[in-house]
C-alpha cells in the first residue's frame, strides 16, 4: 500500500510556465486550444468546440495511485475517466504541422501526442472502449 498511497502526496505538476513558454514561441496559430483536465476529467476537452471529436488513442499510463482508488471505491472505469484526470494534467490541441516543434519546446515535460481532433462531438477513447457525448 505504502507505494500506491505515496502518489498522494506528490504535488501537482503546474502547467503555466511551459505553456506559456510555448506561447512565447510557436506562431500564434500552433495551438488551437488549451484544456486543464483536472476537475471534470477528460470531458473538459468536449468544451472546446461542440462540433468537434477528440479521438484519444495513445493515453500516458495511469498512475498507481488513481487504480487504487478505483479499487477501494469499487468505481468503473468511465467513471474514473469523467471524473480524474487519471495522470493527464493539460491538454494541448496543436495544429499537426506544428506538432514536433512543440514536442521539442516541451522536452523534459512529459508531454506527447495522445490523439486527433476529427469531425463529431464529445471525446472518445477506442482503445478503452469509452465515449462522452460531451461536459455534463
Amino acid at each position: 500500500m505504502r507505494g500506491h498511497a505515496s502518489g498522494l502526496l506528490e504535488p501537482t505538476t503546474i502547467y503555466v510556465k511551459p505553456v506559456l513558454e510555448l506561447l512565447k514561441e510557436v506562431d500564434p496559430g500552433a495551438v488551437k486550444g488549451m484544456a486543464n483536465i483536472t476537475g471534470g476529467g477528460i470531458r473538459n476537452l468536449s468544451r472546446l468546440g461542440p462540433d468537434l471529436l477528440y479521438k484519444l488513442n495513445s493515453m500516458p499510463p495511469v498512475p498507481k495511485v488513481f487504480r487504487l482508488v478505483q479499487v477501494l471505491g469499487a468505481i468503473d472505469e468511465k467513471e474514473m475517466y469523467q471524473t480524474f484526470n487519471m495522470g493527464l494534467g493539460m491538454a494541448l490541441i496543436i495544429r499537426p504541422e506544428y506538432r514536433e516543434e512543440v514536442l521539442d519546446l516541451l522536452s523534459g515535460s512529459g508531454a506527447s501526442v495522445i490523439g486527433r481532433v476529427e469531425m463529431g462531438r464529445g471525446v472518445e477513447m477506442p482503445e478503452l472502449e469509452l465515449h462522452f457525448e460531451g461536459y455534463v
